[in-house]
């Protein structure tokens, strides 16, 4: 499969970026039930791709495609159908991607199509497992330079975790941006995570 064969010099290339993953986001969406077929490799390799593709190195368009996909995937396995075929490896390799979702949705408010997907995806890392979120929280609670305003973070958070994420649920997921616009506005300034 194309997924082992593609590396960032390979996909420095615009036009063969582009199409290599909006061909993963066709996948996931119109054929989710093939990515509980994949093996583990396979499985890992498809979500370093997804990765490699949100760090913005290939541009926005691919950068929204990459988290799009990512929300997919993560639905896929966060359904009560499909939670026990999602292994271990997978499981950590969403975790692995959660600072890096988080960091985007912060870093692009701006861009209103990131913005939308990152939190989109963001709700559905949440949703398949809090205790990632919660992990990444403490982590950033504990960086010395979120120190001095801890208490204003700590609120900020809890309020924009006052409605635990449940996957698939797309009134909550609208909720949950909009919760996050106003976490936003009060942590501005305030919250170190480099």
């Amino acid at each position: 499969m194309l997924l082992t064969i593609m590396n960032d010099r390979v996909l420095q290339m615009p036009e063969v970026a582009l199409k290599f993953f909006r061909l993963i986001l066709y996948l996931v969406e119109f054929s989710p039930e093939s990515l509980a077929e994949m093996s583990d490799q396979l499985m890992s390799s498809l979500c370093q791709c997804i990765r490699l593709g949100m760090t913005g190195q290939f541009g926005m368009e691919i950068t929204s495609t990459s988290l799009e996909s990512l929300t997919e995937v993560v639905l896929h396995f966060g359904s009560p159908a499909n939670k026990g075929r999602c292994t271990q490896n997978l499981a950590f390799l969403f975790k692995e991607m959660l600072p890096t979702v988080f960091e985007t949705c912060l870093s692009n408010t701006c861009e209103n199509s990131i913005y939308a997907e990152s939190c989109s995806a963001l709700y559905a890392l949440i949703a398949f497992e809090r205790s990632f979120f919660d992990e990444y929280v403490n982590e950033l609670f504990s960086k010395k330079s979120n120190q001095q305003a801890r208490q204003v973070l700590e609120a900020a958070f809890t309020e924009l975790m006052e409605v635990n994420p449940e996957p698939g649920n797309r009134r909550g997921r609208v909720q949950f941006r909009s919760r996050m616009e106003q976490f936003l506005n009060k942590i501005q300034g305030l919250l170190s995570y480099n």
